[in-house]
């Protein structure tokens, strides 16, 4: 669109999506709007949106698309725990389901990326990946 910053949403794109993600997405064009992020900000907006890739209409994440969402976006964390002899995916969504609905909602989703970036952090500090067995 002539005039557009591509960076920023423009709200016409969010016309397509259900009531759901549109409050969502309209806040997110404002906010993107108003301000320019900072890294920090950019990277919670980032979460957001990689959380909203993976949902349904109902904003919760399903056990296949957890599961999708690792192997796209965690190859390599879930390849290192394989090496261990450590199978990340059977039973993550069981033990991230907190509230037992069969839905990851977004504190839940919010609690395995956290493990996730500890084991990131760890490996920072020399610790071999995948390094906690009960993640």
């Amino acid at each position: 669109m002539e005039g557009r910053d591509d960076e920023f949403l423009d709200s016409r794109d969010c016309m397509h999506l259900g009531s759901q993600h549109l409050a969502a997405c309209l806040t997110q064009t404002f906010l993107k709007a108003k301000m320019s992020e900072t890294e920090a900000e950019a990277s919670v907006i980032g979460i957001i949106e990689l959380f909203h890739k993976y949902t349904g209409r109902d904003d919760m994440i399903d056990k296949p698309g957890l599961l999708k969402m690792l192997q796209d976006n965690f190859p390599n964390f879930l390849a290192a725990c394989d090496k261990k002899g450590t199978d990340y995916l059977a039973n993550v969504f069981e033990k991230k389901d907190k509230n037992r609905d069969k839905k990851i909602d977004f504190s839940e989703f919010l609690s395995l990326l956290g493990d996730i970036a500890t084991d990131y952090h760890k490996q920072s500090h020399g610790a071999p990946a995948c390094s906690e067995g009960d993640q």
